[in-house]
């Protein structure tokens, strides 16, 4: 489905510009502030906060106003013009709506040990694998993947074989993503990219810690609108930059811990194949289960380590130690594989 129309990220919901649909439907900038007051400040049948978020703000010296809508705003304001590209637009909006409601009921993000978790059996069926769910499954998490971090069985005691059966897999978001890409089909893309507009959904969502407190209620709708556009515009222009500055850029922002699969995602290849990499150059080696770094390395504050609290399958409160990438952890492997490539 072709985008014709930018749908952003806003407290968890998908929202429209209303200066972005303004602009498409062909109308003229000249009339912009007597067409949304109008259609949307004086609509006696539009409801503020749940319609539309209403931001005002002065940038030098102008009074800006931006206006987020809801879907379903969006498509009566579309149709209300009896215009083609207000149908256009409509049409576009519930074709979305329809894909994005199946994606939900087909894969469904649910909780699991207070992390967002995706059913291993959903995923089978809608990536529409031939192979028995067990056996399909096993050869997926022999890809790299970690138990009990990625990965968490999900058993049930069944009274007449008298012992506990696999019931599913809860799948971290990240192996969730990394195996849908391993599958190289549509369907196989269509559910990353699912993911990834899920996570951008939860990420929207107000994080009050993280931001200074406003002034007032104006300031509070203008700086999560920003925020979220924000998110938008580094997106779009990741894409557009040369590779040089979107490294550095992807590289160096954040300040997290990483684990390999999310590194390897960035680099093109499978977690499995980036630790084998790091381990035949000598970066890593791996003892009982667990990766560890060679003594060149691990005083260079490359890596950290972290415990992963988890309920066995007798019930009992487990825990097990894993490595992570810091920052420069992340921008060592970067430079380390990508000079790598450039030598062979």
């Amino acid at each position: 489905m072709n985008a014709i129309i930018r749908l952003r990220p806003y407290q968890g919901q998908k929202v429209v510009s209303a200066i972005e649909l303004y602009e498409f439907l062909g109308f003229s900038l000249n009339h912009w502030k007597r067409w949304y007051t109008k259609n949307i400040i004086n609509n006696q049948s539009a409801i503020e906060h749940k319609d539309y978020e209403l931001f005002i703000y002065e940038e030098k010296g102008s009074e800006i106003v931006e206006i987020a809508l809801s879907i379903d705003f969006a498509k009566r304001l579309s149709i209300s013009t009896m215009t083609e590209k207000g149908e256009q637009v409509n049409q576009y909006l519930i074709d979305y709506e329809k894909e994005h409601n199946k994606m939900n009921e087909l894969i469904k993000i649910t909780e699991h040990n207070g992390s967002k978790a995706v059913s291993a059996r959903e995923l089978h069926v809608f990536l529409e694998i031939k192979t028995r769910f067990d056996k399909w499954a096993n050869r997926m998490f022999e890809y790299g993947f970690t138990e009990n971090i990625d990965y968490q069985a999900l058993v049930k005691n069944d009274q007449t074989l008298k012992r506990e059966v696999l019931e599913d897999y809860a799948l971290s978001m990240d192996c969730a993503k990394e195996i849908s890409m391993i599958q190289r089909s549509e369907k196989g893309k269509q559910a990353r990219q699912y993911f990834i507009e899920c996570e951008k959904e939860l990420k929207s969502l107000p994080q009050p810690s993280q931001y200074h407190v406003p002034g007032s209620y104006a300031e509070a709708l203008k700086l999560a609108y920003q925020q979220a556009e924000q998110i938008e515009l580094q997106s779009n222009e990741l894409k557009k930059q040369a590779p040089k500055v979107q490294y550095f850029d992807n590289v160096l922002q954040s300040a997290s811990t990483y684990s390999t699969n999310q590194i390897s995602l960035e680099l093109g290849m499978t977690s499995i194949a980036l630790n084998k990499k790091l381990k035949e150059m000598c970066v890593q080696y791996k003892q009982n289960d667990t990766w560890f770094l060679y003594a060149k390395y691990r005083d260079k504050g490359y890596t950290k380590s972290k415990t992963h609290h988890y309920t066995g399958t007798d019930g009992t409160t487990q825990t097990k130690t894993y490595m992570v990438w810091t920052e420069s952890g992340r921008l060592f492997i970067h430079g380390l594989i990508k000079g790598n490539e450039k030598s062979a």
